[in-house]
């Protein structure tokens, strides 16, 4: 797994969490994808506290679902929804330098890489 906290989380420390950021639904997005009355997906956008209309993108699919090329759907489809809400907003995404398939998925997306910190790739997009 290439995720920032690599830190096993309890149960509850994940209610509260899932609680307190669905309570910022309205401001961060977060979208749930299904197909067939099933989920194959996730993405949320959680503001970034230095700037206005610039979130930090976070995307999931479905282990079952993987490899079945659903990641670039689910992450252009993301990126529609966010542009629509925030026109002139800014998506940023931070992917492990050892997360090839993550990394493959933003540029071909058009993110463009602008940094790298520690184990970390930051990429950027705007609004085409």
């Amino acid at each position: 797994m290439y995720s920032v906290n690599s830190n096993l989380i309890s149960y509850d420390e994940h209610q509260k969490w899932i609680s307190d950021r669905l309570n910022r639904i309205h401001n961060e997005p977060f979208l749930v994808y299904s197909l067939e009355n099933t989920m194959i997906g996730m993405a949320r956008f959680d503001s970034v506290s230095d700037a206005i209309d610039k979130f930090q993108i976070s995307i999931m699919v479905s282990p079952t679902r993987q490899s079945e090329g659903l990641g670039t759907l689910l992450l252009r489809k993301s990126c529609e929804t966010f542009f629509s809400r925030y026109p002139r907003g800014i998506i940023v995404a931070r992917v492990h330098v050892e997360n090839s398939v993550s990394i493959s998925l933003f540029k071909k997306a058009g993110f463009e890489q602008l940094s790298k910190k520690k184990s970390f790739l930051c990429f950027e997009k705007t609004s085409e």
